[in-house]
């Protein structure tokens, strides 16, 4: 995930396909940082072979009031297992 500095913690959750939910975590941010990394392979509580359907980001708090949706953008990339 890209910040611009505003977001001062999020969490993170993962959904599969028949709706059992993931904790992946909360993360701190500080005001330097310009991006917060999950990888989703550090939680073993997703086990292997599920196909997650949705993934929801929840932004607890910000350094500087309220926060607008534009301030950050979330990617995903997918790993070959392969490798």
């Amino acid at each position: 995930m890209y910040t611009n500095g505003k977001i001062k913690v999020l969490r993170a959750k993962a959904y599969d396909e028949g709706g059992n939910e993931y904790d992946l975590g909360e993360k701190e941010v500080i005001s330097t940082d310009k991006s917060v990394t999950y990888h989703l392979s550090e939680y073993t509580q997703i086990p292997d072979g599920k196909k997650l359907a949705k993934v929801k980001i929840i932004f607890e708090e910000s350094h500087s009031g309220p926060l607008m949706l534009s301030v950050s953008e979330v990617q995903f990339w997918e790993r070959n297992v392969a490798n």
